[in-house]
């Protein structure tokens, strides 16, 4: 199982089934990103950001912000001064954090791996090593209808977002 492995070696699996949009490698059976993938051709999947997390489950998505991979002008501007981001998409021109040599660096264990350690509205920052596998074996379409059904309330079909893991609509709990 996934999480009783250490991060590399989560990684060293991921390269031996992946390819990225990098054109190094190719995503198991399901997506030749290769093909499609650059880092232009992301920004039609606003919800992948480089780093591994989801962010169509975060409260800004869509609000104030146009997720990580756009470049559309927005409220929210975290995103600008993100140092994974600009590794990833500006200096080394991956899409994902995945595709780095180094991945996972001190960076990103630091800003999502070995962060909130025990709080469980950050439960998504600890998710990006299995959301890489994910999105790996299922390519980009599947993965993101799987993550909208993660995040979508059994209940009422709202959004369950992170930090409240509460549905916007009818107000469940879900932590």
């Amino acid at each position: 199982m996934l999480c009783n492995l250490s991060a590399a070696s989560i990684y060293k699996y991921l390269l031996q089934i992946s390819h990225c949009c990098s054109g190094r490698r190719l995503i198991g059976n399901a997506v030749n990103f290769e093909s499609i993938m650059n880092i232009e051709n992301l920004k039609a999947f606003p919800e992948l950001a480089p780093c591994g997390v989801y962010c169509g489950a975060c409260p800004s998505f869509g609000i104030s912000c146009n997720g990580c991979s756009s470049e559309k002008e927005q409220k929210r501007k975290s995103k600008w001064n993100c140092n994974l981001r600009t590794c990833c998409y500006t200096v080394k021109k991956y899409c994902f954090c995945i595709e780095c040599d180094q991945f996972p660096c001190e960076e990103h264990r630091k800003k999502l791996l070995n962060s909130n350690a025990g709080d469980p509205r950050f439960k998504y920052k600890h998710d990006v090593i299995e959301n890489f596998q994910n999105l790996t074996e299922l390519g980009i379409e599947n993965f993101l209808e799987d993550q909208n059904a993660r995040w979508e309330c059994p209940s009422c079909k709202g959004k369950i977002h992170w930090y409240y893991y509460k549905c916007n609509n009818c107000g469940n709990d879900f932590l």
